[in-house]
């Protein structure tokens, strides 16, 4: 869902390059196509417009320049929620001394990760209830993406 609304936010700008890429590589367009929602941030509002692209027997085509295309992705909801969400649930857990606290033959405590599953779960709606008790577990992990960020693929891909 998330991937859909990106297109569709960035969508007007990416019609406007495949439009010059094309007057620029001699490539036809045809009038007349329909564009698909088009964010509007000036009205905050999704428009539709008949724009000229270029048609194949698949249907329209829109190019998205290399330079933003990377093939990995660089958020995961996974490694986002194992890495970052759930290590701070374990330590609110061991503070508040909860049911979910073990107590080790070394007489340590832990929170399993495992166990923070079964309770809370680990579907995209707990990586979102959890986010949403913790808004600033996003921003670390933001933080620690822009620090690492995937690389774009190379102009001889």
């Amino acid at each position: 869902m998330i991937s859909d609304a990106v297109c569709n936010i960035l969508r007007g700008p990416l019609i406007r390059y495949t439009q010059d890429m094309c007057v620029h590589y001699g490539v036809p367009l045809t009038p007349g196509i329909d564009s698909g929602p088009i964010w509007n941030p000036q009205e905050s509002k999704w428009d539709h417009a008949l724009v000229s692209l270029p048609l194949t027997n698949y249907g329209k085509v829109i190019l998205v320049p290399k330079l933003i295309v990377r093939s990995r992705l660089c958020y995961k909801s996974d490694e986002y929620y194992r890495y970052f969400i759930l290590p701070q649930m374990q330590h609110e857990h061991l503070q508040a001394r909860t049911s979910l606290v073990e107590v080790l033959q070394n007489g340590g405590e832990r929170v399993t990760k495992k166990n923070l599953i079964k309770k809370y779960g680990k579907d995209k709606l707990s990586v979102v209830e959890q986010t949403v008790a913790r808004p600033y577990i996003m921003d670390e992990y933001r933080e620690q993406k822009k620090n690492s960020p995937s690389v774009p693929l190379s102009l001889d891909s």
